[in-house]
């Protein structure tokens, strides 16, 4: 980034040299995951969404991706993506740890409705879920905190302090490290599809990575959930009074200690993502021609009918009859269809922010 107009932002022309420059820089013909780091409220939905239409079709790019976006900010690029038939985006950079679960609060809900993975930036709350903070100790001299903490998300030190607490007693309980431990419990949350970790050496590296292929007890979810709950600040804290009515409501319920029930209880749906056939076929997401966005079908219900059993009814009141929903999408764009994985930061993917 620059101070000149166009050294920042996500204009049409900035997009375009991004994208070619990430391309040549790769070695690569194609980016699987391009990503937005920030929202450019300097440029139109439409512009943004446009262009990255433009590098889809042009093979450049797969699939399409954001950073740090709020709700509002998200809901309104998918709307707009719908409206349009443009490339939705398909995962969320986000922070996440159990120092800091805001995410849980609102974008998560949002992930769940709309189909969008996280991407979990700063899995270990910013350096601080390491194990070598603790109580009435003081911060290690080679930590990094000492030039970065001002730069990251705040934590309170009680927080942190009884976090870690619970943290220890699991790891005597698992032979299992605090990062592994806080990693592992994240990997399990809905929505997320992957970490993102920051390893300073081979040792880190390979102790995050050891965060997979095992899994915490209910008990000790529970201890962890416990631990980490904070009451949601404003506009959030109404998600907070949900809590109580999250069997009537789970998808907008993936509450501290709720999470994992309500993911349980939404994998019996299968999404329909968008793709290039919905702006050659002119219909939805469902492809059932109501042009109505963000449509999910049971399964087993068959094409055109809701999950009660009645018709749903097309443009001109006409039942939508026998029509086909398209495939789902598989392989790297299917969020929900395998286990969660941990990508490690500066490593030659293609992908590009």
């Amino acid at each position: 980034m620059g101070d000149g107009p166009g050294d920042a932002g996500t204009s049409r022309a900035r997009l375009v040299k991004a994208a070619e420059d990430a391309l040549r820089r790769l070695g690569t013909d194609h980016i699987d995951l391009f990503q937005l780091h920030a929202f450019d409220a300097g440029t139109p939905v439409e512009e943004v969404l446009a262009t990255l239409d433009d590098l889809v079709r042009a093979g450049k790019i797969r699939y399409v991706g954001v950073s740090n976006f709020s709700g509002r900010q998200l809901m309104k690029s998918l709307a707009v993506a719908d409206r349009d038939r443009r490339p939705r985006y398909v995962a969320h950079q986000v922070y996440y740890s159990l120092v800091g679960r805001d995410y849980e609060w609102d974008l998560m809900p949002l992930g769940l409705d709309q189909g969008v993975g996280a991407l979990v930036w700063s899995p270990l709350g910013w350096g601080r879920l390491t194990g070598k903070i603790r109580r009435d100790r003081p911060l290690p001299a080679q930590s990094r905190l000492h030039r970065t903490a001002d730069y990251g998300p705040p934590v309170d030190d009680e927080l942190l302090y009884t976090v870690v607490d619970a943290l220890d007693e699991i790891a005597a309980e698992t032979g299992r490290t605090i990062p592994q431990i806080a990693i592992n419990r994240l990997l399990q949350r809905p929505t997320v599809s992957s970490v993102i970790i920051g390893a300073r050496n081979e040792q880190q590296l390979r102790d995050n990575l050891g965060a997979v292929g095992w899994s915490l007890t209910p008990e000790q979810i529970a201890k962890l959930d416990a631990a980490s709950a904070t009451t949601a600040p404003s506009p959030q804290f109404p998600y907070h009074r949900q809590e109580g009515f999250a069997r009537l409501n789970p998808r907008c319920c993936p509450l501290p200690g709720r999470g994992d029930e309500n993911a349980r209880a939404l994998t019996a749906r299968v999404r329909w993502r968008s793709g290039p056939w919905e702006r050659t076929t002119g219909r939805n997401r469902l492809g059932d021609g109501t042009g109505m966005p963000g449509r999910e079908r049971r399964i087993g219900c068959p094409a055109g009918q809701r999950a009660d059993g009645r018709a749903r009814r097309g443009p001109g009141g006409r039942g939508t009859g026998s029509r086909k929903p398209p495939e789902p999408v598989t392989g790297k764009a299917a969020l929900f269809s395998g286990p969660p994985t941990i990508r490690a930061t500066g490593c030659q993917r293609r992908c590009s922010s």
